[in-house]
């Protein structure tokens, strides 16, 4: 588990994305510095109920759009379920952006 999840911000106007583009999508920009951001805001939660390759007796995996504290917004794989307004840890588990709640949010 790594903390913190991995984004993009353009070198030329401050923009940032995930996940990560050839091209600024503000400015056109091709320099594009690597960064972390480490918390968030669930903004909206549903459930992957089907997949391709999942056997029925897998986890249902909960994903979430959250809007990071550095200002855009990452789908990411929630551990325990949330409601929208929750503050949530970011972080990295095999590659993938995940989150987490808070210590001492909800």
């Amino acid at each position: 588990m790594i903390l913190g999840c991995q984004y993009w911000r353009c070198e030329d106007c401050g923009a940032t994305c995930f996940p990560r583009r050839f091209l600024c999508p503000r400015c056109r920009g091709v320099r594009l510095s690597e960064d972390r951001v480490s918390d968030g805001v669930v903004e909206e939660v549903t459930q992957v109920r089907h997949a391709i390759g999942r056997g029925a007796d897998s986890d249902i995996p909960i994903i979430a759009s959250i809007l990071t504290g550095a200002g855009h917004r990452m789908i990411v794989r929630l551990d325990t379920p949330l409601a929208p307004g929750a503050e949530v840890a970011l972080f990295e588990h095999d590659g993938a952006p995940r989150a987490g709640v808070r210590a001492g949010g909800a």
